[in-house]
Protein backbone atom coordinates (compact mmCIF):
# COMPACT_ATOMS: atom_id res chain seq x y z
CA UNK A 1 0.00 0.00 0.00
CA UNK A 2 3.11 2.60 1.03
CA UNK A 3 4.72 1.80 -1.73
CA UNK A 4 1.58 2.43 -4.11
CA UNK A 5 1.18 5.74 -2.70
CA UNK A 6 -1.28 4.76 -0.08
CA UNK A 7 -1.27 6.18 3.68
CA UNK A 8 -1.20 3.26 6.41
CA UNK A 9 -2.42 5.14 9.00
CA UNK A 10 -5.53 5.93 7.36
CA UNK A 11 -6.31 2.00 6.81
CA UNK A 12 -8.13 0.13 9.93
CA UNK A 13 -6.67 -2.90 9.86
CA UNK A 14 -9.14 -5.47 11.58
CA UNK A 15 -8.14 -9.59 12.14
CA UNK A 16 -10.69 -12.41 11.28
CA UNK A 17 -9.50 -15.64 10.14
CA UNK A 18 -9.47 -16.54 6.83
CA UNK A 19 -12.82 -18.23 6.39
CA UNK A 20 -14.69 -15.38 8.03
CA UNK A 21 -12.85 -12.62 5.91
CA UNK A 22 -14.42 -13.24 2.41
CA UNK A 23 -17.76 -13.30 4.08
CA UNK A 24 -17.08 -9.88 5.97
CA UNK A 25 -15.95 -8.91 2.11
CA UNK A 26 -19.47 -10.32 0.65
CA UNK A 27 -21.65 -8.83 3.07
CA UNK A 28 -19.27 -5.02 2.90
CA UNK A 29 -18.23 -5.69 6.47
CA UNK A 30 -15.20 -4.81 5.50
CA UNK A 31 -13.52 -3.39 1.85
CA UNK A 32 -10.55 -5.70 0.85
CA UNK A 33 -8.84 -8.82 2.98
CA UNK A 34 -5.85 -10.67 2.65
CA UNK A 35 -6.91 -14.01 1.68
CA UNK A 36 -4.74 -17.19 2.25
CA UNK A 37 -5.62 -19.72 -0.32
CA UNK A 38 -8.17 -21.01 -0.85
CA UNK A 39 -9.64 -18.12 0.30
CA UNK A 40 -7.86 -15.69 -1.80
CA UNK A 41 -9.18 -18.17 -4.98
CA UNK A 42 -12.28 -17.80 -3.54
CA UNK A 43 -12.77 -14.41 -3.52
CA UNK A 44 -11.42 -14.13 -7.03
CA UNK A 45 -14.30 -16.58 -8.49
CA UNK A 46 -16.63 -14.47 -6.09
CA UNK A 47 -15.98 -11.81 -8.61
CA UNK A 48 -13.56 -9.62 -6.04
CA UNK A 49 -10.36 -9.12 -8.03
CA UNK A 50 -7.08 -9.56 -6.45
CA UNK A 51 -5.43 -5.97 -6.15
CA UNK A 52 -2.24 -6.49 -4.54
CA UNK A 53 -0.15 -9.68 -2.77
CA UNK A 54 1.30 -7.93 0.28
CA UNK A 55 4.30 -10.91 0.04
CA UNK A 56 5.10 -10.10 -3.55
CA UNK A 57 5.05 -6.01 -2.37
CA UNK A 58 7.47 -6.80 0.04
CA UNK A 59 10.08 -9.13 -1.95
CA UNK A 60 10.15 -10.27 -5.97
CA UNK A 61 11.44 -13.89 -4.15
CA UNK A 62 9.65 -16.03 -2.48
CA UNK A 63 8.80 -15.39 1.17
CA UNK A 64 7.93 -17.52 4.34
CA UNK A 65 4.34 -17.76 4.75
CA UNK A 66 4.07 -20.79 7.47
CA UNK A 67 6.38 -22.54 9.59
CA UNK A 68 6.46 -24.96 12.27
CA UNK A 69 6.87 -23.68 16.13
CA UNK A 70 8.06 -25.99 19.15
CA UNK A 71 9.51 -25.15 22.93
CA UNK A 72 13.99 -24.32 23.16
CA UNK A 73 13.66 -26.87 25.53
CA UNK A 74 11.98 -29.94 23.21
CA UNK A 75 14.50 -29.15 20.53
CA UNK A 76 17.77 -29.35 22.92
CA UNK A 77 15.73 -32.07 24.61
CA UNK A 78 15.17 -34.43 21.11
CA UNK A 79 17.56 -33.04 18.75
CA UNK A 80 17.56 -36.04 16.86
CA UNK A 81 13.29 -36.49 17.06
CA UNK A 82 13.33 -32.51 15.52
CA UNK A 83 16.21 -33.78 12.80
CA UNK A 84 13.41 -36.84 11.69
CA UNK A 85 10.93 -34.52 11.71
CA UNK A 86 12.82 -31.67 10.15
CA UNK A 87 13.87 -34.29 7.37
CA UNK A 88 10.46 -35.77 6.74
CA UNK A 89 8.72 -32.25 6.28
CA UNK A 90 11.41 -31.41 3.88
CA UNK A 91 10.62 -35.00 1.90
CA UNK A 92 7.21 -33.97 1.52
CA UNK A 93 7.68 -29.81 0.96
CA UNK A 94 10.35 -31.29 -1.96
CA UNK A 95 7.66 -33.94 -3.49
CA UNK A 96 5.12 -30.92 -3.12
CA UNK A 97 7.21 -28.69 -5.00
CA UNK A 98 8.35 -30.84 -7.73
CA UNK A 99 4.55 -32.30 -8.22
CA UNK A 100 1.81 -29.96 -8.07
CA UNK A 101 -1.05 -32.04 -9.71
CA UNK A 102 -0.44 -34.64 -6.28
CA UNK A 103 -1.15 -31.80 -4.36
CA UNK A 104 -4.12 -30.77 -6.07
CA UNK A 105 -5.17 -34.20 -6.05
CA UNK A 106 -4.56 -34.90 -2.63
CA UNK A 107 -6.40 -31.64 -0.94
CA UNK A 108 -10.20 -32.90 -1.28
CA UNK A 109 -9.13 -35.84 0.79
CA UNK A 110 -8.13 -33.83 3.51
CA UNK A 111 -9.85 -30.34 3.29
CA UNK A 112 -13.44 -29.49 2.62
CA UNK A 113 -12.12 -28.15 -1.24
CA UNK A 114 -14.00 -30.10 -3.71
CA UNK A 115 -11.82 -31.06 -7.15
CA UNK A 116 -12.82 -28.07 -9.01
CA UNK A 117 -11.22 -25.69 -6.24
CA UNK A 118 -8.62 -27.75 -5.46
CA UNK A 119 -7.77 -27.35 -9.64
CA UNK A 120 -7.85 -23.76 -9.15
CA UNK A 121 -5.94 -22.43 -6.15
CA UNK A 122 -2.51 -20.67 -6.41
CA UNK A 123 -0.14 -23.02 -4.77
CA UNK A 124 2.61 -21.85 -2.79
CA UNK A 125 6.23 -22.31 -3.54
CA UNK A 126 7.94 -25.32 -0.91
CA UNK A 127 10.60 -24.07 0.77
CA UNK A 128 13.10 -26.58 2.70
CA UNK A 129 15.03 -23.95 4.35
CA UNK A 130 13.66 -20.25 6.03
CA UNK A 131 14.77 -17.13 3.82
CA UNK A 132 16.88 -15.26 6.18
CA UNK A 133 15.13 -12.49 4.11
CA UNK A 134 11.27 -13.09 4.91
CA UNK A 135 12.30 -13.16 8.70
CA UNK A 136 14.07 -9.58 8.48
CA UNK A 137 11.13 -7.78 6.00
CA UNK A 138 8.40 -9.50 8.46
CA UNK A 139 10.21 -8.07 11.00
CA UNK A 140 10.80 -4.77 10.05
CA UNK A 141 7.14 -4.76 9.10
CA UNK A 142 6.26 -5.69 12.33
CA UNK A 143 8.14 -2.88 13.65
CA UNK A 144 7.00 -0.23 11.78
CA UNK A 145 3.37 -1.01 12.20
CA UNK A 146 3.97 -1.63 15.88
CA UNK A 147 3.10 -4.91 15.90
CA UNK A 148 6.60 -5.86 17.82
CA UNK A 149 9.03 -3.57 19.71
CA UNK A 150 12.48 -4.37 18.93
CA UNK A 151 13.51 -6.62 15.37
CA UNK A 152 13.63 -10.56 15.16
CA UNK A 153 16.94 -11.88 14.88
CA UNK A 154 17.13 -15.02 12.89
CA UNK A 155 19.58 -17.22 14.68
CA UNK A 156 17.37 -16.65 18.07
CA UNK A 157 13.68 -18.06 16.09
CA UNK A 158 15.38 -20.21 13.21
CA UNK A 159 16.55 -23.77 14.57
CA UNK A 160 20.25 -24.69 13.52
CA UNK A 161 21.17 -28.11 14.19
CA UNK A 162 24.49 -26.84 15.15
CA UNK A 163 23.21 -24.90 17.97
Amino acid sequence: MKADGGDPSKVRFIELGFADALAALQSGKIDAMVGAEPFGTAAIAAGFPAINSPYIAMSKKSMLTSAYFTFENQLKGNPELFKSIRAAINESLDYAQKNPDGVRKQLPKFTKLGPEVAAKLILPTYLTAVPKESIELFSTYAKEFGMINKPTVYDDIVWSEAK
